[in-house]
């Protein structure tokens, strides 16, 4: 089954300071169209624990395969991104929770994974952002009893298997790629993330990452 790699570019809603981020999460689909699904059924999930101060305004699907580094020497495999076109343009994707007057303020997620033999099985460690200004007290995690009812629905959709997301991290095993699944999420602590320039500019940001149309 084709893995992929799906990717939100998410926009401060106000004029100052102008800045944005990326948030990207990876699974299996069974074709290019269900990918196409999943990605507008992600950034409606993301909604739902975003600040409305934050708007996602764009989306890039990619799908992943095994390649080859070309920096010799010695050659490696690599993973590799083809362009797959969403299924529309991105409009009206305000978040749903309250106000932030700070970007670049993110909550800490430790997110566990399935163990698989020969490959590690370290915690990825998530920065949430794009969160409300409610979310702490004096520099502590302090969220609303609703809002953490959001967020754990939100990572409940990515770690489920059936009727759910089924994310995880796409790892290279003995030449070929496989995903190792997420199980699990702690909510660990208030942190603060670097912000980048906004999307949208004639010329600024791009991933290191080549992706091929």
């Amino acid at each position: 089954m084709p893995f992929y790699r799906y990717t939100m570019f998410t926009q401060f809603v106000p004029n100052s300071p102008p800045c944005g981020f990326s948030e990207s999460w990876e699974n299996s689909a069974t074709t290019d169209e269900n990918a196409r699904n999943t990605m507008q059924t992600l950034i409606q999930r993301r909604r739902t624990c975003l600040s409305n101060s934050w708007l996602i305004q764009g989306a890039r699907i990619a799908k992943l395969s095994i390649g080859t580094s070309d920096v010799p020497p010695p050659t490696h495999s690599i993973i590799k991104q083809s362009l797959v076109q969403p299924l529309v343009c991105q409009t009206s994707n305000v978040g749903q929770l309250g106000a932030a007057d700070t970007p670049w303020t993110a909550v800490l997620v430790e997110m566990t994974k399935n163990p698989i033999t020969g490959i590690d099985s370290k915690p990825r460690q998530q920065q949430m952002r794009g969160i409300p200004d409610t979310w702490w007290t004096a520099a502590a995690l302090s969220i609303p009893a609703a809002d953490q009812a959001a967020v754990q629905a939100f990572f409940n959709y990515i770690t489920q298997a059936l009727a759910g997301f089924a994310g995880g991290q796409v790892r290279i095993v003995d030449n070929a790629l496989t995903l190792q699944r997420y199980r699990g999420i702690c909510l660990k602590r208030i942190s603060s993330r670097r912000i980048g320039r906004p999307f949208g500019l004639l010329r600024g940001r791009q991933s290191p990452q080549e992706v091929e149309s």
